[in-house]
């Protein structure tokens, strides 16, 4: 699928590092409302940009992903590959969690935003601090997305799934024939 067609390929490549500096700015613009409060128009005008922003890098983020490696992603792989990998086995174990248990995480995801709404109805905490505590596993899981995208061809999980370079079964020689010679 061309992607191209929805997003530009330059904000797809850079979407995780987009979308990362957004839920950035949301901590801080939320830690600022928090401690000194913001007039509701620049509120409004801030939520409205961090949501277009964010609608429009997670498209990006996963049609880039789905589509084949771009220019920029094979010139930004890294020469230690594996090590890398190995670092990064928790990030890389996410991406595959989640790809593999989609029903899983959005139970997750919707049990997570359920209790914190109650606990913001209850009174126990602020809308900001709600909204702090969904920006780190969101950010997390960009993270993992933007490792799993980097590091791919050394992925563990995806190794024998057409991933990477490692092949369980090896491709046999070929067969004698039994066709006559002259």
């Amino acid at each position: 699928m061309r992607y191209d067609l929805f997003v530009s390929p330059w904000i797809g490549h850079h979407a995780s590092r987009i979308l990362l500096t957004a839920f950035a700015a949301q901590v801080a613009y939320t830690a600022a409302d928090l401690l000194v409060g913001l007039p509701s128009r620049l509120a409004f005008g801030l939520e409205l940009g961090w949501t277009t922003t964010v609608l429009h890098a997670g498209l990006a983020l996963l049609l880039h992903a789905r589509g084949p490696l771009c220019e920029r992603c094979i010139a930004e792989m890294p020469l230690d590959g594996s090590a890398r990998a190995e670092r990064y086995r928790r990030n890389l174990t996410t991406v595959h969690w989640i790809r593999t248990h989609r029903w899983g995480w959005i139970g997750i995801a919707a049990a997570t935003i359920g209790l914190l709404g109650l606990a913001r109805h209850a009174g126990l905490i602020s809308e900001q601090i709600e909204a702090l505590l969904y920006a780190g596993p969101v950010m997390w899981v960009v993270l993992s997305l933007a490792r799993h995208s980097q590091l791919q061809p050394w992925c563990p999980q995806c190794r024998g799934n057409g991933g990477g370079d490692y092949n369980d079964h090896p491709i046999a020689g070929p067969r004698p024939s039994l066709a006559l010679s002259c």
